[in-house]
């Protein structure tokens, strides 16, 4: 029973439905998938998190720390990896950083001593002061605002004073070389 079509065009359309076919599942796949891990996200998240990672879950599970798990995916082909993020829920939302929140007299710097050893604990502290010294940004990760942006950005030998001030004025203009 031949439909008008020769053996290499039925099979050539045959996989074409094949192809169609499987990428509506997997978009269906991918819709239940994402539908899954936003309910997750509501109910499940502590449980999912100590699975994954337990000691980020205690520190969600702290009632001092207002913060809220959002579950993504993530990764160049299909099937998805599952990623998280905790976000902070305090006043302002910003990146908290335990260099910032650590403080020489409190139980939680000798707790971290204790955990991560004394040569890599001092060499945090010195990476830290030395980078305090110097008041720039390290990494970008540590990028909160706008402010850190620009101090992190722009190069830290332009002056800061608007382009008409006096002060900028009264600088010297080097032009720069041209190679020869």
């Amino acid at each position: 029973m031949e439909y008008g079509f020769n053996q290499e065009e039925r099979v050539f359309s045959a996989k074409k439905i094949q192809t169609y076919w499987r990428s509506h599942q997997d978009k269906r796949l991918f819709q239940l998938m994402s539908l899954t891990v936003r309910a997750a996200e509501h109910c499940l998240a502590p449980a999912i998190l100590r699975q994954l990672s337990p000691s980020e879950a205690d520190l969600v599970r702290d009632p001092s720390m207002h913060c809220k798990v959002r579950f993504r995916f993530s990764g160049s082909q299909f099937p998805p990896v599952i990623v998280f993020k905790i976000f902070h829920l305090g006043g302002g939302r910003q990146y908290i950083s335990g260099k910032r929140v650590f403080r020489p007299s409190n139980q939680a710097t000798t707790d971290t001593c204790r955990m991560m050893g004394n040569r890599i604990f001092i060499n945090h502290i010195i990476a830290d002061e030395i980078q305090r010294q110097g008041r720039m940004i390290s990494d970008t990760s540590y990028i909160t605002c706008m402010r850190d942006f620009m101090q992190h950005a722009m190069p830290h030998n332009l002056p800061l004073a608007p382009p008409h001030s006096p002060q900028l004025a009264a600088l010297p203009v080097h032009a720069p070389q041209l190679p020869a």
